[in-house]
């Protein structure tokens, strides 16, 4: 018996849902937003809402980054993977990979849901700027 499996991929990866270019988009994979801690903001119809920190696990001493949560405004169900970096000049300090439930879940369209991000990085003494960016 042959099994034959195919995969068919996301047309267009990292474009934008209207149809322009990925480097158009804020906090698209080729162009990373800036953020303010703790405010609202938006990345091509995902819009993250106000009230989330970062600190240090008090365990571990890792960045983390709590209170993110997120709702879907796209055309339909999508994933979330997304990366937040600090930055101190030109340097990336710590970084967090951002997914909603275990990173396979699609978030419907209209559904507020959490976001858990993860990271190994010690929290750094200093960073004077906070990007996201969509993996894709």
């Amino acid at each position: 018996m042959v099994l034959v499996v195919v995969l068919v991929g996301v047309a267009a990866l990292g474009a934008r849902r209207d149809g322009g270019g990925a480097a158009e988009v804020p906090g698209g994979p080729d162009l990373p937003l800036a953020l303010t801690e703790g405010q609202a903001f938006e990345v091509d119809g995902f819009d993250y809402a106000a009230g989330w920190t970062l600190g240090a696990d008090p365990g571990t001493g890792t960045v983390q980054l709590l209170g993110l949560r997120l709702t879907n405004h796209r055309d339909g169900a999508e994933r979330l993977a997304a990366t937040v970096r600090l930055v101190d000049g030109n340097v990336v300090v710590a970084s967090l990979f951002c997914k909603a439930g275990d990173g396979y879940d699609f978030v419907p369209a209209g559904v507020t849901v959490a976001v858990l991000c993860e990271s190994s990085d010690p929290m750094p003494a200093a960073h004077d700027k906070v990007t996201i960016r969509d993996a894709y």
